[in-house]
């Protein structure tokens, strides 16, 4: 697959393969819903696009996506739609930013249609990396003071406290994929 982002204006806000395999994993035809938050410079949201779905595309600060089109979305606020309205919420990288999980995972079960699918991507720190670095440090990868003033990551969430509020908001896990040190995590919303 090409990457979208070769060109400097998308500098893309995960890493290398996030994307593609995000896309990989989602079964797309034209009368899907999706929506993409925070979508950052539209790399993700631009790939939706491509395939001919509906989507519905914002950040926090819309004016950095570079397609165009980015609704203004605070995560941390409610989201600015009626319930039960999108077949796939994606949020890449930004669970991490906000300060909440607990609120947005449950504006994402309220926007999601009945056995909708909800993918979050988020920097693994249990890694070994992320780990080794804590016990040196007293950080986490991905979570020190320069990387919070530079990235605004501020909540870092290991995978048993995410899977605990993602449970309490009427998720189950379908599904847990790897790529480098992120992993995806794939909830249906329950009957």
């Amino acid at each position: 697959m090409d990457k979208i982002y070769k060109d400097k204006k998308y500098s893309p806000e995960a890493a290398e393969g996030v994307y593609e395999k995000v896309l990989e994993c989602l079964e797309l035809h034209p009368d899907i819903s999706i929506l993409d938050v925070p979508c950052g410079t539209g790399v993700f949201s631009d790939m939706l696009l491509n395939k001919k779905v509906k989507v519905t595309y914002g950040d926090i600060k819309p004016d950095k996506c570079v397609i165009g089109g980015a609704e203004y979305i605070d995560m941390n606020k409610n989201l600015p739609y009626k319930s039960n309205v999108f077949d796939i919420v994606t949020c890449i990288e930004g669970i991490e930013h906000i300060e909440n999980p607990h609120h947005i995972i449950r504006e994402f079960n309220r926007v999601l249609k009945q056995n909708g699918l909800l993918i979050i991507t988020t920097p693994n720190i249990l890694n070994i990396k992320s780990r080794i670095k804590f016990l040196l440090s007293g950080t986490f990868f991905w979570f020190d003071s320069e990387t919070i003033r530079r990235n605004a990551h501020i909540n870092p969430i290991p995978f048993f406290e995410l899977n605990y509020v993602l449970e309490n908001c009427g998720f189950y896990l379908e599904k847990i994929e790897t790529n480098r040190i992120y992993f995806f995590l794939f909830y249906n919303f329950r009957d």
